[in-house]
C-alpha cells in the first residue's frame, strides 16, 4: 500500500497566514513544509489565495498526526480547520512532494494560467474521497473555507 506499513490518510485543511508574507517568507515556509514532507514520507499540495491556504497532505497516519503537532508550532498560520481526514489506498498527489499553487479569487478556472492548477483541475476522481478532495479545492478557489486573522493571531484548531 504505502511501502512502510500502516494506514494511508488524506488530510484536507484550511488555514490562514497570520500576516502578509513576503515572497522570501513564503519560500521559507514552503521549504520547511517540503523538508518535513520529505523526512516523513508525505506528499500533497497547498493552494494559496491572499492569506488563505487550503492544504492536502497524504501519507502514513502516524506521520500526519505528527505533522498536525508540528503545524501547531508554526507561528505563520492560524485558524486551522480540518475539512476531512480519510483513509486512502493510494495518494492522489504522489508525484508532488508539496506542490504550491498561488491563485486569486475570480480567476478564470476554465483557462488557468498555471499549468499545475490546470493539471489539478483536470484530474478525474477515482473514488468518493478523491471527488471530495477535488470539490474542496474548487470550492476554495471560489472563496469557501477562507478565514480572517483574529486580533491575537494565535493558532486555533477546529474540526468541521
Amino acid at each position: 500500500m504505502n511501502g512502510i506499513g500502516g494506514l494511508m490518510i488524506r488530510l484536507i485543511y484550511s488555514s490562514s497566514l497570520t500576516k502578509d508574507q513576503t515572497p522570501a517568507q513564503i519560500e521559507q515556509y514552503l521549504g520547511d513544509c517540503r523538508e518535513y514532507n520529505r523526512a516523513h514520507k508525505l506528499c500533497g499540495l497547498i493552494v494559496r489565495i491572499d492569506r488563505n491556504l487550503l492544504s492536502v497532505r497524504e501519507g502514513p497516519e502516524e506521520m500526519l498526526r505528527l505533522y498536525i503537532d508540528w503545524l501547531q508550532d508554526q507561528p505563520a498560520c492560524h485558524s486551522l480547520i480540518v475539512l476531512a481526514s480519510h483513509q486512502i489506498q493510494e495518494p492522489m498527489f504522489r508525484a508532488l512532494r508539496l506542490a504550491y499553487i498561488e491563485a486569486r479569487l475570480g480567476m478564470d478556472l476554465e483557462h488557468p494560467k498555471s499549468d499545475l492548477l490546470a493539471q489539478v483541475l483536470s484530474m478525474s476522481a477515482k473514488d468518493a474521497d478523491q471527488d471530495y478532495t477535488l470539490r474542496a479545492i474548487k470550492e476554495f478557489l471560489h472563496g469557501k473555507w477562507h478565514h480572517r486573522a483574529p486580533a491575537h493571531n494565535q493558532a486555533k484548531f477546529m474540526r468541521r
